[in-house]
């Protein structure tokens, strides 16, 4: 397999990636599909959930595999263990599931498409039917039942 290569965005459209994260069990390899959909089109609340997570460290790397939507020759794409561990947790056995996440969806190589995409956030934020909200993996130190107890209280 090859390293991911982006195609570029369509410049002015207001056009995002959206990933689809493909049916399997948490023990299998993570197999994604990008596709790029204008934010009008996707916008109805239905389509997509954002993916809000802590990026962790840089120098670890975990590969998962993606293809571009329409196309069948899987690449591989390097993500930080932190989001690896996220896509494992929300990957659906029997059902894909569409998300947009910014390491993903958004070619971080590339200052102005970033730049760009950086200006349509919140629009994307606005337009999906939820916020997955990644924490990390549970420690076993107890901060993790002390962290969400706290967060039950601030409701």
């Amino acid at each position: 397999m090859e390293a991911f290569q982006y195609n570029p965005l369509p410049v002015g459209e207001g056009t995002i990636r959206i990933l689809t994260l493909l049916p399997g069990r948490e023990t299998d390899g993570i197999q994604c599909e990008l596709g790029t959909r204008k934010l009008e089109a996707i916008s109805d609340n239905k389509t997509y959930e954002a993916l809000s997570y802590c990026w962790g460290k840089q120098e670890a790397k975990i590969e998962i595999s993606i293809h571009e939507e329409g196309c069948s020759r899987n690449d591989t794409f390097a993500v930080r263990p932190n989001l690896h561990a996220a896509l494992r947790v929300f990957c659906r056995k029997e059902e894909a599931r569409k998300l947009w996440i910014d390491a993903i969806c958004i070619d971080q190589t590339n200052v102005e498409e970033s730049n760009v995409q950086v200006l349509l956030m919140r629009r994307v934020y606005e337009g999906c039917s939820g916020v997955l909200i990644w924490l990390g993996e549970r420690l076993e130190d107890g901060n993790s039942e002390a962290a969400i107890s706290l967060i039950s209280k601030l409701k």
